[in-house]
């Protein structure tokens, strides 16, 4: 899923961050609350480390489940990347729930659904659009 937004140019910090980081919260599902930790393992400027060839910065920020629902894993990478004065999103989603196709297929969809009215909700916060 890809966003696009467009923002004032920010000062962004050059210290770097001591990997990983941990997260810890409560989600719902269908009113179900369930303990969730996210572990941050990634999160730099991607232009600095040789992984992207332009020289138009990105950056980029992925985190894993270390505790939650997805028995098989759950990887989320957000790349962030200046586009014509603004900024394009690039959102991608890696995950296994129990290593059943019908299961994962169907979760595949309600992540879906969740994540666009997120972005949806977004974009009338801040301006953009849904590219993909």
């Amino acid at each position: 899923m890809r966003a696009s937004y467009t923002h004032a140019e920010e000062n962004l910090p050059t210290f770097p961050l001591k990997l990983p980081l941990y997260f810890d919260y409560w989600m719902l599902a269908f009113i179900v609350p369930f303990p969730w930790r996210s572990k941050v393992t990634q999160c730099e400027k991607l232009h600095d480390s040789g992984k992207s060839s332009s020289s138009t910065p990105s950056f980029q920020l992925t985190y894993e489940q270390a505790i939650g629902p997805f028995l098989g894993g759950f990887i989320h990478t957000h790349t962030v990347i200046a586009r014509d004065g603004g900024s394009q999103i690039d959102d991608s989603i890696e995950f296994d729930v129990t290593s059943e196709p019908v299961v994962n297929n169907i979760t595949w969809y309600v992540l879906n659904y969740l994540l666009r009215g997120r972005c949806e909700n977004l974009n009338l916060s801040y301006g953009g659009s849904i590219v993909t």
